[in-house]
C-alpha cells in the first residue's frame, strides 16, 4: 500500500495484492484486482478464471457462471476456462454439459472417458 506512481498499479503489483487479498478473505478487494487485470489482459484466460473465482467465494456460483460466460469467447477451447465453466454449471445445480440435450459431450461415452 506504500507503493507510490507506477509501480502501485503495475501488474506485478496488482497480482501480489491479489494473492494477499485473496489468502486474507478479502475477496471484494481481490474481485476488483483480478477484474482490472483480466480488463487489461482480455486474452488471457488465467484473469478471468481469478475474478469468477472471486466471484464465486464472494458472490456465489451464479454470478461466476454468468461472468465467465460473458467472457468466454476468446477462452473456448482452453480447457481451464471449460473446466471451471463446468464446476460453476455444476455448483448451480444444473450438471449437465452446457448446449447438450444428453447432457454429456458430444461424442462423448464411457469406453471413451475410460480411455478405450
Amino acid at each position: 500500500e506504500e507503493l507510490e506512481g507506477a509501480d502501485r498499479m503495475s501488474d506485478e503489483t496488482l497480482m501480489m495484492r491479489l494473492m494477499i487479498y485473496r489468502d486474507a478473505r478479502e475477496g471484494g478487494f481481490a474481485s476488483a484486482i483480478a477484474g482490472e487485470m483480466a480488463r487489461r489482459h482480455p486474452t488471457t484466460a488465467e484473469w478471468a478464471l481469478k475474478k469468477a473465482e472471486a466471484l464465486l467465494r464472494d458472490d456465489g456460483p451464479d454470478e461466476a457462471l454468468a461472468y465467465l460466460l460473458e467472457r468466454g469467447e476468446p477462452f473456448g477451447k482452453d480447457a481451464a476456462y471449460q473446466y471451471e465453466l463446468g464446476r460453476c454449471h455444476c455448483l448451480t445445480g444444473d450438471c449437465r454439459w452446457p448446449g447438450s440435450a444428453s447432457g454429456t459431450p458430444s461424442g462423448w461415452t464411457e469406453a471413451s472417458a475410460r480411455g478405450s
